[in-house]
């Protein structure tokens, strides 16, 4: 065993070298050698010195060795440690004369082997089926599965945080591309997605895909979002890329350029001192297709970068616009005003875009009246499970029906002139039509949330016991799905038997207010 070998069990090469120095300074202090014991002292960082115990087995070499500085422990061996086994090694261990390897006897050669080149084993690597496949041709037998998939490319959010090729994206407004293979069956059809396994590629594609399949796969650790390859995108529009939404859902991308947008405002929050409008836009595109009654959400959303915006929504259709100040600023406006446009805010985005014909900006409001409304009360009855109808409290509010309990604060009535008029929520009504049902007819039930309202009966016997009187209150009844109001004058139960025969078959239903049966 020589000293290299000795000192092997040192790890970390900047460690042996401080060790190796802090004996050359003299560190190594009170050095004692008996039995299998090596007892020693080193002077370091502190003013007391450190204490390192080194026990050695039969042969003389280091089993056990521990130092009280914080840095030792386990199988980590600090400086000081080394400093002492540098002096052991240097004073102690027997030097060994190197031997010489140069061989004098040329009959201890052995002898000549030679190797049949053809019967060597192959490369474990796929480099050539790479280069195939980059070529635009897809090699077949090497898929275990002897299944059929071709490449595709998905675009998603990036809070789905999936793909065999995820980035981060920051600076893509959050979007992220990757590759991935579709499965296609014996007849043809296309069917689920999966994740992209290079050596499950049958298919062949084309040579732009080939190559951009490339792009991506030769970034690992970079980021390769969405905004990086959407010009590249847009300009080969490949039929092949997809946009992953909710659910799981893959739906179809198309690119088309921008030609035009028109923005309205609609009322989102009103209060006696302020007023917010939220932008709709309807935006058209040069070759005929349309994006309607889009809002920035997180279905729908605007990706900047420099003066090209990209239009993304989850239905698949990518809008695009390249070095455009205008529409660059439209949709800047638009995804920075979250809190919505005041009226004053509108204005301005008039005057701005007045001289931009490709910008129209509708809104020609000056007021804004509320109504005080007394909604008509509706029950609507649904009849899913048997012997129970689930009860549900509707309002109509000048046409516009909404639940009980609503989330909304008012009703747009009419907009679009120069005056908006809205119809704000009446809980007070509401909340008092709900108690008076509770109340008045004791058979019907709340629901746990108490938003439904159950009743516990069939619904001919519902209707034949109860309809006339909730009618003559002044709540109107229908039917869940139904578009006719149920009358009070013209219910009818009706049972028509032939003679002569053993059964029948019996049709239960009610007469609407038309006249109709439904």
């Amino acid at each position: 065993m020589d000293k290299n070998e000795l000192l092997g069990i040192v790890k970390n090469d900047r460690i042996l070298q401080r060790g190796i120095e802090y004996f050359r300074q003299g560190r190594v202090r009170g050095y004692e050698h008996f039995g299998n014991w090596i007892v020693a002292s080193v002077s370091g960082s502190r003013p007391r010195p450190y204490k390192v115990r080194i026990e050695l087995d039969k042969t003389g070499k280091p089993k056990y060795r521990t130092c009280d500085c914080p840095y030792s422990g386990g199988h980590y061996v600090c400086k000081h440690i080394v400093a002492v086994l540098e002096r052991f090694v240097r004073e102690e261990w027997p030097s060994v004369p190197p031997k010489n390897p140069l061989i004098k006897d040329k009959e201890k050669f052995d002898e000549d082997v030679t190797i049949a080149l053809a019967e060597t084993r192959g490369s474990p690597y796929k480099n050539f089926d790479h280069l195939e496949n980059l070529s635009g041709i897809a090699v077949k037998g090497r898929n275990k599965s002897n299944k059929n998939f071709l490449l595709v490319f998905v675009i998603e959010k990036n809070y789905y945080n999936s793909g065999p090729y995820y980035r981060s994206a920051n600076r893509s407004g959050g979007w992220s591309i990757y590759p991935a293979l579709r499965y296609k069956k014996q007849n043809g059809e296309l069917g689920m997605f999966a994740k992209f396994k290079e050596e499950n590629l049958t298919e062949p594609c084309g040579e732009e895909e080939a190559v951009f399949l490339q792009k991506l796969i030769d970034r690992p650790g970079q980021e390769a979002g969405f905004i990086d390859y959407a010009d590249e995108l847009a300009r080969h529009n490949f039929k092949n890329v997809y946009l992953r939404t909710d659910g799981n859902n893959y739906v179809p991308v198309f690119f088309e350029e921008m030609e035009k947008a028109s923005v309205k405002f609609r009322l989102k929050k009103a209060g006696e001192s302020s007023v917010f409008f939220k932008p709709v836009l309807d935006i058209y595109g040069k070759k005929g297709g349309a994006l309607t009654e889009f809002e920035l959400s997180y279905r729908q959303e605007a990706v900047r970068i420099g003066f090209d915006v990209y239009v993304i929504s989850h239905e698949g259709g990518i809008f695009f616009r390249h070095n455009s100040k205008s529409f660059y600023s439209l949709f800047r406006i638009v995804s920075e005003l979250d809190d919505g446009f005041a009226y004053h805010d509108i204005r301005k985005t008039k005057k701005h875009f007045r001289d931009a014909p490709e910008i129209d900006i509708l809104f020609d409001a000056r007021s804004l009246r509320f109504v005080k409304p007394v909604p008509k009360p509706i029950i609507e009855l649904d009849t899913t499970y048997p012997d129970v109808i689930d009860m549900e409290l509707l309002f109509d509010y000048f046409g516009k029906t909404a639940p009980y309990k609503s989330e909304y604060e008012f009703y747009v009535l009419s907009e679009g002139g120069a005056e908006i008029k809205v119809a704000r929520t009446n809980r007070r009504y509401e909340n008092e039509i709900y108690l008076f049902l509770c109340r008045k007819f004791d058979f019907i039930k709340k629901d746990a949330e108490q938003s439904k309202l159950i009743v516990n009966m069939p619904l001919v016997k519902f209707l034949s016991e109860h309809g006339r009187e909730i009618i003559n209150e002044g709540i109107e009844i229908r039917l869940k799905g139904g578009k006719q109001k149920i009358s009070a004058s013209g219910s009818k139960l009706s049972i028509n038997v032939s003679s002569g025969i053993d059964w029948f078959d019996l049709d239960v239903g009610y007469i609407s207010g038309t006249g109709s049966w439904e």
